[in-house]
């Protein structure tokens, strides 16, 4: 089944609070009241050279159980540059995913 998330309106964003690695599962952020409930997906950086995780746990100033380079390549990122919850090609493609297979269970139910 397609992972889907619910996304957070307006997608505000925060800042890494600390520089992390490519290999980084913990990403400590200036505020987590911008993300929505874990699991859930987040970005980091603001153009085609961003990185989308997916964050299993939040907690005051945390994401952990991060697992990196959902899309785009894990990477080193420095303290300050933005990551939000903002709508991904991962939510369109589990959207996608979500209706075909649906639309297939109707099509044989009807059979």
């Amino acid at each position: 089944m397609a992972k889907l998330y619910p996304g957070i309106a307006f997608s505000p964003q925060t800042t890494l609070a600390e520089n992390i690695g490519a290999a980084d599962t913990i990403i400590r952020v200036a505020d987590t009241s911008v993300f929505p409930p874990a699991p859930n997906y987040a970005t980091i950086g603001t153009d085609e050279d961003g990185e989308t995780i997916e964050y299993a746990a939040k907690a005051d100033g945390l994401l952990s159980g991060c697992t990196r380079g959902v899309e785009g390549a894990a990477k080193a990122w420095r303290a300050g540059e933005v990551i939000a919850r903002n709508f991904t090609a991962a939510d369109h493609n589990g959207m996608i995913t979500a209706v075909t297979t649906a639309q297939q269970t109707a099509e044989a139910a009807q059979q």
